[in-house]
C-alpha cells in the first residue's frame, strides 16, 4: 500500500503491550525499513511529542497545532543552521517556502523564530502545514503498523491513539532523545561538508539556564521570598517558606519549619533535567519532599504542573 498517499486513516484499536510499541519506533527510525528522502518524519514526531508535552490529556490536534513546533524547529536548521532536508539535490519544500518568506520580508533574515509577528507567523504555519502535510501523515501511519493515530487531511485533524499517547508521556523523554539523534544523523549525510553542531536540535538559546543549577538556583529564589506560601499540586497542602538561605529553605507545614537542603533540590533538579519529568510522589529522585520540591519548580515559567492522572511537572523545552 502506497501509505504517503492516503487522505485519511484509523488508528488500530486494539490491545498494544510496551514492547510491541518500543519496535514500532526502532523500526520507524532504521532507515532500512523506514523510507526517508526528507526529514519530515523527525519533524512530525518531534511536534507531536511538543504537543502531547504542552497539552496534558488532549489527544486530537489541528494540523496547524501540529506543525507550529514543526515551522519553528525547521526555522532554525534552515534559516540559522543552513541546512539541507533532502535526500537528493532537489530543495525540500519548506526550504523553499521559508526561504520565500524571508524574500518577502527581509527584517527577519537571520532572526530568530520568537521575534516574528502573529499574523506573518501564522501565515508562515499555514503555508508549511498545506505543503508538508501532503505525504508525511500516512507516510508515518504506514511505518507505525496503523497504530500511531488517526488523521485526516480533508479535516486537517490527527488523533492519536490514547494507548500511544500512555506510552510517549512515560517515555517522552527517550523517544525525543532518540528521534533528534537519528534527525541529526540524517542531516549529517545530507549536508556532508558542514559540521553539525550536536546540540543543534536543542532549543539551548532560550533555556540554556535550565542545565546550570546555578542559574536555575537564583531563578527559584527569584519567585519566592519569607512569608510566602506554596501549595502542593493537587493536594493543596500549604507550604510557608520561613527563610531562603546558601543551605536550602526553611520551610514550615503544620509542624515547625524544617529545612529543605540545597541538595535535595539539586537532587530533584538533576532528575528532572535527565528525565524531562518528575512525579510528585517520587521520593527516590527528590527526596522526601517531593510534594513540595515540585510545586517549588513549577513556580517557574518554564516548567509545567500536569495534574491529571499521576502527577507530574514537566520541562517545556
Amino acid at each position: 500500500m502506497s501509505y504517503h498517499k492516503l487522505k485519511e486513516g484509523e488508528y488500530k484499536d486494539e490491545e498494544i503491550e510496551d514492547d510491541k510499541i518500543w519496535q514500532i519506533f526502532m523500526n520507524i527510525f532504521n532507515k532500512g525499513i523506514s523510507k526517508k528522502t526528507a526529514s519530515y518524519k523527525f519533524g512530525l514526531i518531534h511536534s507531536i511529542l511538543e504537543c502531547i508535552k504542552h497539552n496534558p490529556g488532549k489527544n486530537r490536534f489541528t494540523f496547524m497545532e501540529i506543525f507550529a513546533p514543526f515551522t519553528e524547529i525547521y526555522w532554525g536548521l534552515i534559516v540559522e543552521a543552513k541546512l539541507y532536508q533532502v535526500s537528493s539535490g532537489i530543495i525540500s519544500s519548506i526550504y523553499k517556502i521559508i526561504t520565500k518568506f524571508i524574500f518577502e520580508n527581509p527584517q527577519y533574515r537571520g532572526a530568530e523564530y520568537e521575534i516574528i509577528e502573529d499574523d506573518l507567523k501564522h501565515n508562515l504555519i499555514e503555508k508549511v502545514s498545506g505543503k508538508c502535510s501532503r505525504n508525511v501523515f500516512g507516510a508515518l501511519f504506514g511505518d507505525s503498523d496503523e497504530y500511531f493515530y488517526s488523521f485526516s487531511k480533508d479535516k486537517q485533524t490527527i488523533s492519536i491513539n490514547p494507548r500511544f499517547r500512555i506510552f510517549l508521556v512515560k517515555y517522552l523523554s527517550i523517544i525525543e532523545r532518540v528521534n533528534k539523534y537519528q534527525w541529526l544523523k540524517f542531516l549529517s549525510e545530507r549536508n556532508p561538508k558542514r559540521i553539525i553542531d550536536i546540540n543543534l536540535l536543542e532549543n539551548s538559546k532560550k533555556y540554556e539556564h535550565i542545565y546550570n543549577f546555578e542559574l536555575f538556583w537564583r531563578d527559584i529564589c527569584s519567585k519566592i521570598e519569607p512569608g510566602m506560601i506554596i501549595y502542593t499540586l493537587g493536594r493543596d497542602k500549604p507550604n510557608e517558606i520561613t527563610k531562603i538561605g546558601d543551605e536550602g529553605l526553611m520551610v514550615k507545614t503544620e509542624a515547625e519549619p524544617k529545612l529543605i537542603s540545597i541538595k535535595m533540590i539539586k537532587k530533584a533538579w538533576l532528575n528532572l533535567v535527565n528525565d524531562g519529568v518528575l512525579f510528585r510522589d517520587e521520593h527516590k529522585k527528590a527526596s522526601y519532599r517531593s510534594s513540595f520540591i515540585s510545586a517549588l519548580f513549577s513556580t517557574l515559567d518554564y516548567i509545567e504542573e500536569n495534574l491529571k492522572g499521576k502527577i507530574s511537572i514537566r520541562l517545556m523545552i
